[in-house]
Parts: C-alpha cells; sequence; structure tokens
C-alpha cells in the first residue's frame, strides 16, 4: 500500500583533491539507503556539483552560479578537506569555504535546520611535490577556525575509515534532525477539534466522496504564515471518524479546484486546502490531523 516517506538532502563540498572520498560517499548513501532508510521510513538524496549543476554563464562569481544549482534546502552538510582548500571564489577563498559559510549561516539562524558534519584527511601524499604550501596553510587556518566556531570535526586516515564514520555519523544526525523537527519545518501540521460538516450546497463536488472541515488550524515552516481554516476532506469514512490518520496536503489557488485532486491520495485521505496567493501545486507529506 502507498507509504509517506521523508526525504532528507545531504550535500557535499570539498576541493578536487578527494575525489575519491566524494565517490565513495555514493556507495555510503546506496547502502544506508536499503538498511537505515527501510527501516526509517526514510530516502537520502546526496547533493554534489557533479550531479546537480549544469553549464551556464554568470553575472557574477561562478560559484554563486554552482550554490544556486546545489540549493539551500538541504539538511545534512558534509565537509572534506586534505591538502588543498580549493580556487579563491568573490567572497571566499575558495568553493568549499563559501559552500561551508552558507550551510553555517543556515544553521546560526535555525539550529534545527541542518546539522554539519566535517572531516580532514591525515594521510601523507604519495609525492612531496603534490603538497602546496599555501593551499595547505589555508586549510590549518580553517581547521582551527572551525574549532572556535562551535564545529566538532574527525580526522580520518583512508576512504573506507571515512565511508565506516559516515555510516554511523549520517544516521545519527538524521535522526536528531527529525526528533527536534517533528512538529515544525513542514513535519506536521495539526487540526486540533475539527467539525465536520456537510457540503453547504449542491454542486459540481461530489457530495458522497467529500467532507468539509472547518477547524483551527497550525503551520509551521516555509508553506506559508497562515493558511484559511477551510478545506476539503476526501477519500475519508464518515463513521467511524478516525481519531488519527495520516494523508498529503494539495495548496490550490482556488477552492473550485479541491474537487479535482482526489486522484492524489497517500494512506487513506487526501486534504485539499485553498491558499489563494499560490499559483503552483505543492504537496506535502507525513502530516498529522
Amino acid at each position: 500500500m502507498p507509504q509517506s516517506i521523508d526525504k532528507y538532502k545531504i550535500l557535499v563540498a570539498s576541493p578536487s583533491d578527494v575525489l575519491d572520498e566524494r565517490e565513495s560517499i555514493d556507495e555510503v548513501i546506496i547502502e544506508l539507503n536499503r538498511t537505515y532508510g527501510t527501516r526509517a521510513n526514510l530516502i537520502l538524496e546526496l547533493i554534489k556539483w557533479e550531479t546537480h549543476t549544469a553549464p551556464a554563464a554568470s553575472e557574477t562569481d561562478v560559484q554563486d552560479l554552482i550554490d544556486k544549482d546545489l540549493g539551500s534546502d538541504y539538511d545534512l552538510f558534509i565537509g572534506i578537506l586534505w591538502k588543498e582548500f580549493g580556487t579563491p571564489t568573490d567572497k571566499y577563498n575558495s568553493g568549499t569555504e563559501q559552500e561551508f559559510r552558507n550551510a553555517h549561516q543556515r544553521f546560526k539562524q535555525d539550529t534545527k535546520s541542518l546539522q554539519i558534519l566535517f572531516y580532514f584527511k591525515n594521510s601523507t601524499p604519495l609525492s612531496l611535490s603534490e603538497i602546496d604550501p599555501l593551499q595547505l596553510k589555508e586549510v590549518n587556518k580553517f581547521k582551527s577556525e572551525l574549532g572556535n566556531n562551535g564545529i566538532y570535526y574527525w580526522n580520518y586516515n583512508t576512504i573506507e575509515e571515512l565511508q565506516r564514520f559516515l555510516r554511523i555519523h549520517i544516521p545519527m544526525r538524521i535522526d536528531e534532525l527529525r526528533k527536534s523537527n517533528s512538529n515544525s519545518e513542514l513535519k506536521n501540521i495539526r487540526i486540533e477539534t475539527p467539525v465536520i460538516e456537510e457540503v453547504p450546497n449542491e454542486d459540481s463536488r461530489e457530495k458522497d466522496s467529500a467532507l468539509w472541515i472547518k477547524s483551527p488550524m497550525e503551520c509551521c515552516g516555509k508553506m506559508a504564515d497562515t493558511i484559511p481554516n477551510w478545506g476539503i476532506l476526501t477519500n475519508l469514512k464518515r463513521e467511524p471518524q478516525p481519531s488519527s490518520m495520516q494523508f498529503s496536503i494539495h495548496i490550490v489557488p482556488d477552492i473550485s479546484e479541491c474537487s479535482r485532486q482526489t486522484n492524489l491520495v497517500y494512506q487513506e485521505s487526501l486534504v485539499s486546502i485553498s491558499h489563494p496567493p499560490l499559483k503552483i501545486f505543492k504537496e506535502v507529506n507525513s502530516y498529522i490531523i
């Protein structure tokens, strides 16, 4: 039967000297989706410039274009540094640093919005000619600053060790985010003391398959500051009235559209709520009534 599954996005930031590590994280995510994701009823999506950006022209800095492609709605930030710090941008000493600063700024604004995992590779390169003293100096300087900014980082020596760490650390931090956001950030909309009424008039809506619901609603997150108290509840048995169930929500630009949203159903019911200012449909899963 259909299930409601939460998706968590993970952004990876690093210079080019740890490309093997970047590729190895794909293996970890596939494994975690099969094990941890199945048990926790969630899916992890890995976000990297290799898969989530495209060539384009930028009016400002190329890194700004990359940042726009990567987005800012990820839940975990994974940073990796070794002997290179990266190419400077218009704002910071490297693209990796800019991506980290963006994530850290989000964290400071809302500590429940995401978590940061940072790792430094300790192994010595095969040749000393691979080491750029200026780049290494920037890495060490940045590493020192992390501790002063409240960032707890780990060191690793091999790719296998990094993978082992991530298998433990990613579920740990995702579970922490799920717990802290259980009643916010679009994770829940709670409808208190609902009053169920018959459809008020005979029109194009199917009276036998729809009920009106009028109730106070509280909404946390980015969906809207306020939501009208009227919505339409479809595919719900009238008796006995359920006390709790999961459903999907579609925000529609006009209440007349509600009757045409019955084909998108999660679990046992679907709720459509009118919000005239919105011009697009938006689906949000895992809500409780």
